[in-house]
């Protein structure tokens, strides 16, 4: 038994290395991607473009969960069941990703009106 328990606490800590190795990499690759990007410089110069794509790939990440639950339905059930979060490599790149277009796409866009918003207060109180 004692050896089940040293084996158990050896495979915890294998796990635990391997996240925290997993979790340096998604960062480094993270920050690798807005280095070599400069999301903000691109979403500044094709804000459309950038809306559009952004809107493409949400899209396209709807459509492929929904097939996805489609196929995990069977003939007996009358409803779906939503799929369990992925933890795969690809998706937890793909969410970091997500979640980093969204805030640069917002902080830009927050940028544009506070511009647009000053350029008109100082057009009305020039007049």
């Amino acid at each position: 038994m004692a050896t089940i328990s040293a084996h158990k606490e050896e495979l915890k800590q294998d796990i635990r290395k391997i996240e925290g190795d997993f979790k340096g990499r998604i960062s480094s690759v993270k920050d690798t991607i807005t280095e070599i990007l400069h999301p903000a410089e691109q979403v500044k110069k094709y804000p459309f473009k950038a809306v559009g794509a952004a809107l493409g790939v949400g899209l396209l990440v709807g459509l492929l969960r929904k097939n996805k639950k489609k196929r995990r339905k069977t003939d007996s059930q009358e409803f779906y069941h939503p799929a369990p979060p992925s933890s795969g490599f690809t998706s937890l790149l793909l969410n970091e990703l997500k979640h980093l277009a969204a805030r640069k796409a917002m902080h830009y866009m927050s940028d544009l009106i506070d511009e647009q918003v000053s350029s008109l207060k100082k057009n009305v109180s020039d007049k």
